[in-house]
């Protein structure tokens, strides 16, 4: 359960948005969030600040009083693909603190990067 560093591709690197994929069109290997049958290890593609980060689905949901882990639980559509099959989230948010959020997901632990001021 974790989202990979390599799995931020810039917006504007369309063609490499599959991850390896053989044609380079992505959208038709993200999984269907509408459907009922979900499989462990489902990846989905988070847009924030024009940064894709693939991620597994599992990340968010084992969070389940979080917004992100609503937004993606089972049964509960609080938001819907774009055309590509990307959740465009986080509005205003730059890619870098969403990639602290992301670490926080994953560790528990919040390490704020150094470009993000701290109101203290």
């Amino acid at each position: 359960m974790s989202y990979s560093s390599k799995g931020a591709i810039p917006k504007e690197n369309k063609s490499n948005a599959g991850g390896g994929g053989s044609n380079g069109a992505g959208s038709s290997s993200l999984p269907n969030m509408n459907s009922s049958r979900y499989v462990a290890g489902e990846r989905i593609t988070l847009l924030v600040d024009n940064v894709r980060f693939m991620i597994e689905k599992d990340l968010m949901t084992a969070h389940p009083n979080t917004m992100l882990g609503t937004m993606f639980s089972t049964g509960f559509q609080f938001v819907h693909p774009n055309e590509r099959g990307e959740y465009e989230v986080a509005e205003g948010i730059s890619h870098s603190l969403f990639r602290a959020i992301l670490d926080y997901y994953k560790t528990g632990l919040i390490k704020c990067p150094p470009t993000i001021s701290v109101p203290g």
